[in-house]
């Protein structure tokens, strides 16, 4: 398991996680519930760049660092091509 943001190291407001090869927003403010098992899955990076966009708009804080991690796994995916 890949982690992107913690809410315990990062102080962000958000968890994000890859398993499984998707990308998951644990326990995310987003989804009605807000329970543990509220989550958010996005099959692809750019699906979870949106969803981070929602939060940030709603003033949660999602680290730069994490947009950033992001951003340069889908770049290295794009250069490496169709699998």
């Amino acid at each position: 398991m890949t982690m992107y943001a913690t809410t315990e190291r990062d102080g962000s407001a958000v968890t994000v996680v890859r398993a499984s090869g998707d990308l998951v927003c644990l326990r995310c403010p987003l989804i009605p519930g807000r329970d543990v098992y509220s989550r958010f899955t996005a099959a692809d990076i750019p699906t979870m760049l949106d969803h981070l966009d929602f939060h940030q708009i709603l003033g949660q804080h999602v680290p730069p660092a994490t947009f950033l991690r992001l951003r340069t796994e889908h770049a290295d995916n794009f250069e490496k091509g169709p699998r």
